[in-house]
């Protein structure tokens, strides 16, 4: 299993790499024709953080559900919650159902694009995934190769890439279309005409207009699926166990509150999960695992 996720990671990774690729040059095209597309979606992202506050367990149960329904009638039926209070906490949610395809992986990294059908899913506005804001800046998502696929995706999100499209805005700025993509440095950052840069540089001179700073202030860095390098042993040991998917959150607090913060909000939505979730999710057989180490 570990050779084939090897394998079939690599073409995951290039469409990791086209995911975000693609993203940055939407946010440039929108910078050179005036659209601000972008700021709605990022505030759109902390209007569905605050009001999924307190929801992110059942949020991830419900995708999981959503994930184990297409699983064999034999197969084991199982989704893990392990919390690691340590210094520096970290929730992991397994899940034994399918694996991430192309359009899950599209789904998730777009707003309000799930593929779910509302009518076989507890979970189908796409808008779930962005409740674990509250209690992580940073996830990170593991899923193998499903049956008969060659694709794999193990990628993360990180408030950070926003600094990176920053920069990268000031170097077109300044070196025009030599400047190569934050992601990928064999692609352009953009795929415009000499015309189009300088319609670009225009709109900025004649606006007072800053894109490094719409990118640092609005561009939401969810949109942005980055790489993961290895395989980290707690996401190992859950995947050799039997999961397909594996969801690492970083306990940091999101962008508004602190790692305590997520931890007491983690263990508070665990202790009443059984009494809020069950009724819904009882037409399957689950196996919920939590551990909760103290600090």
């Amino acid at each position: 299993m570990i050779a084939d996720r090897s394998i079939s990671r690599k073409a995951g990774d290039d469409r990791i790499v086209t995911q975000a690729q693609s993203q940055v040059q939407s946010f440039f095209d929108e910078l050179k024709n005036g659209t601000q597309n972008y700021r709605t979606i990022a505030s759109l992202d902390e209007q569905i953080a605050q009001e999924y506050r307190g929801r992110c367990i059942l949020e991830l149960l419900q995708n999981a559900h959503d994930a184990l329904a297409n699983v064999e009638c034999d197969d084991v039926r199982q989704i893990a919650f392990v919390l690691s209070t340590s210094s520096e906490p970290v929730l992991l949610v397994g899940n034994s159902g399918h694996p991430f395809r192309i359009k899950d992986f599209k789904g998730i990294c777009q707003l309000g694009q799930s593929p779910k059908d509302p009518n076989e899913s507890v979970g189908n506005k796409g808008l779930g995934f962005r409740s674990v804001l509250e209690v992580s800046s940073c996830p990170d998502i593991w899923s193998i190769a499903p049956p008969r696929s060659d694709t794999s995706f193990v990628f993360r999100f990180d408030p950070s890439v926003s600094n990176q499209v920053a920069t990268a805005a000031q170097t077109l700025e300044k070196q025009g279309l030599m400047v190569r993509s934050p992601f990928d440095p064999r692609i352009p950052l953009v795929d415009w005409t000499e015309g189009q840069l300088n319609q670009f540089r225009k709109r900025l001179s004649a606006t007072d207009f800053n894109s490094a700073s719409e990118a640092k202030k609005f561009l939401s860095p969810y949109l942005f699926p980055l790489q993961i390098e290895g395989v980290l042993p707690e996401v190992e040991e859950l995947l050799s166990a039997g999961y397909a998917t594996v969801i690492r959150l970083r306990l940091d607090g999101g962008r508004v509150g602190t790692s305590e913060e997520a931890v007491q909000s983690v263990k508070d939505q665990l202790q009443k999960l059984d009494a809020q979730s069950m009724i819904s999710l009882s037409p399957c057989t689950i196996h919920c695992a939590r551990y909760l180490p103290q600090p």
